[in-house]
């Protein structure tokens, strides 16, 4: 593999990691714990069609042990936010950078891109485009901001304490 390949995975690995990782969090979701600890991740993903399943897989991993209706509401949210990186950035980027934390407090999700312009809900009336109307319904804060001259687009779900 080249040096610049490191870290980034095939279709086919992508789709080996995702059936994993549903097996993963089959086990996630039926084991539940009184205390939730901290976890941070970060991965490249190639801008493609499985961006989105692949996302989706990692933020059930790093999440897990949440309760379940965040974790379907976030992977929803993450599935919009890594698909709008893979349909608007530039056609010539080949990965979008996709960040979990889960803290004690709150769950934060990640999107980066090298698009031009920040993500922006488009008005209502338009089609389609209704994928950051639903980020903006479903999560607690959310937003779309230039950092270092790439997108970054964000949400974070705030979290009940264990055992509520």
């Amino acid at each position: 593999a080249k040096a610049g390949d490191e870290g980034r995975l095939s279709h086919n690995e992508a789709a080996a990691l995702t059936h994993v990782l549903g097996k993963v969090e089959l086990r996630a979701l039926a084991r539940r714990t009184g205390e939730r600890r901290s976890a941070e991740f970060e991965k490249e993903l190639m801008v493609d069609r499985s961006a989105p399943a692949l996302g989706r897989a990692m933020l059930l991993v790093a999440a897990a042990g949440l309760p379940e209706q965040v974790l379907l509401d976030a992977e929803l949210l993450t599935s919009e936010l890594v698909s709008n990186s893979v349909r608007h950035g530039p056609s010539d980027a080949d990965a979008i950078t996709l960040r979990i934390s889960v803290g004690t407090d709150a769950l934060r999700v990640e999107v980066e891109d090298g698009g031009p312009d920040p993500a922006r809900p488009r008005p209502p009336g338009m089609e389609g485009g209704s994928g950051l109307a639903l980020v903006a319904a479903l999560s607690t804060r959310w937003g779309g901001e230039r950092k270092d001259g790439r997108n970054v687009t964000w949400f974070e779900m705030d979290l009940p304490r264990p055992g509520d």
